[in-house]
């Protein structure tokens, strides 16, 4: 069971979503605890030259993570929407 820990700037973004994505994001965030790697379920793609970080697309938004299997936490270093992901 891991822990996920959302940094400063994510969590603000993250309580200012609307029900449908904060509710999407939330299911997402449960299901990391027990799968830091959801190949299947979601968009999901190792960022290169970045040691266990990973990015997973969900509906309009990016975010990327770094998965600590030392310590069971996974912490969101970034969420954007989409087309500003790619600026």
């Amino acid at each position: 069971m891991y822990i996920v820990i959302l940094n400063n700037k994510v969590k603000k973004k993250y309580e200012h979503l609307d029900e449908k994505n904060f509710k999407r994001l939330h299911d997402l965030f449960s299901h990391l605890e027990t799968h830091p790697y959801p190949a299947e379920e979601y968009d999901f793609v190792k960022l290169s030259g970045m040691n266990d970080c990973y990015r997973i697309r969900i509906g309009d938004f990016r975010l990327s993570y770094y998965v600590d299997t030392t310590n069971n936490t996974i912490k969101v270093f970034e969420f954007e929407r989409r087309e500003k992901a790619y600026k």
